[in-house]
C-alpha cells in the first residue's frame, strides 16, 4: 500500500512537471513574443536617438514667431518701395511731359 501511495504521488509529481513545464514554455513563448531582443531594442534605441537629434534642429516656437514677425516686415517694406515707385512713375511722366514740351518748343523756335 505505501508502495502504492509513491507510486500515485510520483505520477502526480511527473504529471505536475509535465503541466508546469508547458505551463512554462508557452509564458515563456508568450513572453518573447511580447517584448523585443536587445539587438532590436539597440537598433530602436539609436532610431530614437537620431529622430531625437531631427527634432532638436526643427524650428522652434520662438523661431517660427520670430520668422513671422521678420517676413510681416518685409513685406511692409515691399509695400513701401511699391508706393514709392508709383510715386516717382508719376513724377517721371510729369518731367517726360515738361520734356517734351521743351522740346517742342525748341523745335518751333527752329523753323
Amino acid at each position: 500500500m505505501m508502495i502504492d501511495a509513491w507510486q500515485a504521488g510520483a505520477g502526480i509529481l511527473a504529471s505536475s512537471v509535465i503541466v508546469g513545464g508547458g505551463a512554462v514554455a508557452v509564458v515563456r513563448h508568450m513572453l518573447k513574443a511580447a517584448f523585443v531582443t536587445r539587438a532590436q531594442h539597440e537598433t530602436l534605441e539609436r532610431a530614437v536617438s537620431g529622430l531625437r537629434e531631427r527634432l532638436g534642429a526643427l524650428p522652434n516656437e520662438h523661431d517660427v514667431s520670430d520668422l513671422t514677425r521678420r517676413m510681416g516686415g518685409v513685406e511692409k517694406g515691399v509695400a513701401v518701395v511699391q508706393e514709392t515707385a508709383r510715386g516717382m512713375e508719376a513724377g517721371l511722366k510729369r518731367v517726360e511731359h515738361t520734356m517734351g514740351m521743351l522740346l517742342q518748343r525748341m523745335l518751333e523756335k527752329d523753323k
